[in-house]
């Protein structure tokens, strides 16, 4: 199941258009290089989320701190009356829950910046992404064993090659299964016509929609445990024979 670049160029047509703003929006959410301008709500929530709910942590440590004052000092080091010491307690730990997330994000900015987000930084800088676009004649369901995708979906080009696209039933949300985009979508419907969309890059999976008449995925075969799994979203040296075979098989089984 080898990848095969050649029959790749020549099954799929593709081509280079420039970025849209959901796509730069996306890579600016992946590349955690700093938010885009309509990002800041988002983020805002985010924060006062984060802070609060660290803040919360650590108030029983601010009460213990009180608490240990009096019994040592007496009364001088904290107002005795409840309504300021109430109040006092309130706003420490929201204090030290926004220290808490300031740190920790800055101490996340500053591993992961150099590595994680200057691809990003190239694809938005680029400005344009490439779209390409596959049709295909029959598709086979396969159920896996798998706690990261449930389905694979395998689709033929010819006679000698496939193409598979992975499915998550359990949470259909981004192509990549994962980032700071998530966002509900319909399951996929495998369909005659595929177009996938990819950074020019970093090669991150923008998009994967389907078109045309959508074929019939309700009957599936399981694949075997031991049997490696295909790459996803290229064109692969994957007769379509022995894709027939491994699918009657399991169902025999």
């Amino acid at each position: 199941m080898a990848l095969d670049s050649d029959r790749g160029a020549a099954a799929m047509q593709t081509v280079t258009r420039a970025m849209t703003a959901d796509e730069i929006q996306r890579l600016y959410g992946y590349g955690d290089f700093g938010p885009a301008p309509s990002m800041f709500a988002p983020m805002l929530r985010k924060w006062l989320f984060m802070s609060l709910t660290r803040g919360l942590l650590v108030l029983p440590l601010v009460v213990l701190v009180m608490w240990m004052s009096n019994r040592l000092v007496g009364g001088f080091a904290f107002p005795a009356d409840a309504m300021v010491a109430a109040l006092t307690s309130s706003v420490a730990f929201v204090v030290l829950g926004c220290a808490w997330y300031v740190f920790g994000y800055a101490r996340d900015v500053a591993r992961h910046w150099p590595e994680r987000g200057r691809v990003y930084r190239e694809d938005v800088e680029h400005g344009q992404v490439i779209q390409r676009g596959c049709r295909f004649s029959e598709c086979r369901t396969f159920s896996l064993d798998s706690k990261v995708v449930d389905l694979m979906h395998v689709m033929k080009i010819d006679d000698l090659h496939s193409l598979v696209v992975y499915e998550c039933e359990r949470d259909a949300s981004d192509p990549n299964d994962s980032g700071p985009n998530d966002r509900a979508r319909e399951p996929i419907r495998p369909s005659e016509c595929l177009t996938l969309v990819h950074a020019p890059v970093s090669g991150l999976l923008l998009q994967c929609t389907f078109s045309g008449r959508a074929f019939d995925v309700s009957v599936r075969a399981v694949w075997d445990a031991d049997w490696p799994l295909p790459d996803p979203h290229r064109v692969l040296v994957l007769p379509w024979s022995e894709v027939e075979q491994r699918f009657d098989a399991s169902r025999a089984a």
